[in-house]
């Protein structure tokens, strides 16, 4: 298709002298030319739009006796007339289906527009007149003390009277200046080519971040998913949607019983069912507090998702070659998710590995960091914990988490965080951030949250679990327990208090 598009436009430019730059009368003409080609192009469009529904109409009509055969299975074919269809489709009708694909319209078009051309004796430019324009703006830049920036921004003289240039417009009159060995104005052109380049997302578009908390730290990143960005991800991991993998307060992996029909089978294999490991036997099983579907997408599946993994670089100022692939869930009927840890609470003892004498209780005058519903009265030890959570990434635990809310429940579905008693509510478009570790590498035990069920309406989800491995630069440990940063990217090894530079209540 590129090919034959290509050469409708090779026609279209082809035979003509490299002189119409030189005459204003010749320009003049080409508007009309111009005008020509647009509407060349929107038949073109048109007519291969027609031809792409009718293989749409064929490929939906296929999906649809795909689903009646996956209801009944292998003993579709024993009925004779299901048999029977089966073969016309894959013989007369499909012939009518390569027949679609092998009409490409593009012959009638450039049949029809080169009688056109030389029937009206329409002249259009070659790349010499591209060359030659390039240079009559370098010969009044030079006359008339004209500045490249201004240019490219469409003024002259102090006058907007055009559109600004492309980089890739500033990057041809560059290239006519090199190609006149004119140096001075290859490197201004150049230059200015080089700052119409696509910028960072940051740079096009500053996030606007909302401080949800300070101690711990969790913030609301504003507008950071497209509508269009969202539809991808969720279409993408719909056909691969299971039961999420969680773990339970004991270690455990577990899943809701609830029917599923053979045609949803089919239809859906990516989505399956939330589970968990279970810390004594290890064992994955179905996880009955966690009503939701999960699908785990990489990169390389779409562009929408690399380019989500970029831009939660741009956010955190964390290294994403360490996270984990994006997961999206989708939450069900009274979809839920129990109080949980996103780290794993590790108790590695290597040779000689001990724990010198101590109280679990704070005593009296010792600083209680994490006390918030009085002292501790008892202790379980779990002996088998969650050692080996990430073992197999091999990138360390988990040290923060981005939540992208790509739904807005009209009721209930918030994120909350039972220690410090703060509940965020799912707004459409937003990221909510925080750290799972502490600077001292140690985890968060505040950060302790759950999934509200869903009381009316959809939630769909997506979260980015960044690893500590890659993260010694761009969030350095702190010294001790106590060290906290209070703003996402404090690069700061020794920050113990800054609330004053934030007008933030009730923290």
């Amino acid at each position: 298709m590129k090919m034959w598009s290509l050469g409708l436009l090779l026609l279209l430019f082809g035979s003509c002298t490299a002189d119409i730059f030189t005459a204003i009368a010749d320009m003049q003409r080409m508007l009309g030319a111009e005008k020509e080609v647009t509407t060349v192009i929107e038949s073109y469009i048109e007519a291969e739009q027609k031809r792409l529904e009718e293989l749409k109409r064929f490929a939906d009509e296929y999906i649809v006796r795909n689903n009646d055969a996956a209801d009944v299975g292998p003993d579709f074919v024993t009925n004779p007339i299901n048999a029977f269809l089966l073969i016309k489709r894959l013989t007369s009708e499909w012939k009518k289906v390569e027949d679609i694909m092998r009409n490409n319209v593009a012959d009638k078009f450039i049949k029809n527009i080169t009688e056109n051309r030389i029937k009206n004796q329409v002249k259009f430019p070659q790349e010499e007149d591209l060359s030659g324009a390039a240079t009559a703006i370098l010969r009044l830049q030079d006359v008339y003390k004209l500045d490249s920036t201004d240019l490219s921004n469409g003024i002259i003289l102090g006058e907007k009277v055009s559109h600004k240039l492309t980089a890739h417009d500033a990057f041809e009159v560059g290239r006519a200046a090199y190609n006149e060995k004119d140096y001075y104005h290859t490197l201004t052109w150049m230059q200015t080519a080089l700052n119409r380049m696509d910028k960072p997302f940051l740079w096009l578009a500053p996030i606007k971040v909302e401080i949800l908390r300070l101690d711990p730290l969790a913030v609301l990143f504003k507008e950071v998913m497209s509508d269009y960005e969202m539809e991808v991800i969720k279409a993408t991991a719909t056909p691969k949607l299971e039961r999420a993998t969680v773990k339970a307060e004991d270690g455990s992996l577990i899943t809701v019983n609830y029917r599923i029909s053979k045609r949803y089978i089919h239809s859906v294999p990516r989505l399956k069912r939330a589970t968990v490991q279970n810390a004594v036997t290890g064992e994955l099983e179905t996880a009955s507090y966690r009503i939701s579907k999960s699908a785990w997408l990489k990169e390389e599946e779409h562009p929408v998702v690399a380019r989500i993994n970029r831009r939660v670089e741009d956010m955190t100022n964390l290294n994403q070659k360490t996270s984990e692939d994006l997961q999206v869930a989708n939450y069900g009927l009274g979809g839920h998710y129990d109080p949980h840890f996103d780290f794993a609470r590790i108790a590695n003892y290597g040779i000689g590995g001990h724990y010198a004498p101590h109280f679990d209780m704070s005593t009296r005058g010792e600083k209680e960091p994490y006390r918030v519903n009085g002292n501790r009265i008892a202790t379980v030890l779990f002996y088998k914990e969650e050692t080996n959570a990430f073992k197999t990434l091999n990138t360390g635990n988990r040290l923060a988490t981005v939540l992208f809310y790509m739904t807005q429940p009209e009721r209930g579905g918030a994120t909350v965080f039972n220690h410090l008693g703060t509940a965020v509510f799912p707004t459409k478009h937003d990221a909510l951030f925080w750290y799972n570790l502490m600077r001292s590498g140690e985890g968060d035990l505040r950060t302790r949250h759950a999934a509200c069920p869903v009381l009316l309406g959809v939630k769909w989800v997506s979260n980015k679990w960044i690893h500590e491995r890659g993260q010694e630069f761009t969030r350095p440990c702190g010294l001790d327990e106590t060290v906290q940063e209070y703003f996402v990217g404090d690069l700061s090894p020794t920050t113990h208090g800054i609330r004053h530079k934030y007008n933030v209540s009730n923290l």
